[in-house]
């Protein structure tokens, strides 16, 4: 048993999306570049969490087995992949157009 990392793409470019975008929002309202990259890697990861939950509840209940539990943590953990990086990549897009 192993995950399906051929469906890990996805979530690493939907965490990096979710991230970058929450990085360039609240840089308006948040001045430290560290916490700001813990609230979009918080706010990715909340989002990811909460539809994990809900999709391993909902799709997995009559024929949950070891493998979609190993799915559900590695979709997890590659949406946390993906939110460090867009944090990174949004922190720093944020602070070259507010710099210029």
């Amino acid at each position: 048993m192993h995950p399906d990392w051929l469906a890990s793409a996805p979530h690493v470019i939907g965490g990096a999306i979710l991230a970058g975008a929450a990085g360039m929002v609240f840089r308006r309202w948040v001045s430290q570049w560290w916490l700001l990259a813990i609230v979009a890697v918080g706010l990715a990861m909340t989002g990811e969490a909460v539809y994990e939950v809900f999709r391993y509840t909902w799709v997995t209940t009559d024929h949950a087995d070891v493998s979609s539990y190993y799915d559900t943590i590695a979709a997890i953990g590659m949406t946390g992949v993906g939110a460090v990086l867009g944090a990174i990549v949004g922190i720093v897009i944020s602070d070259t157009a507010s710099n210029s």
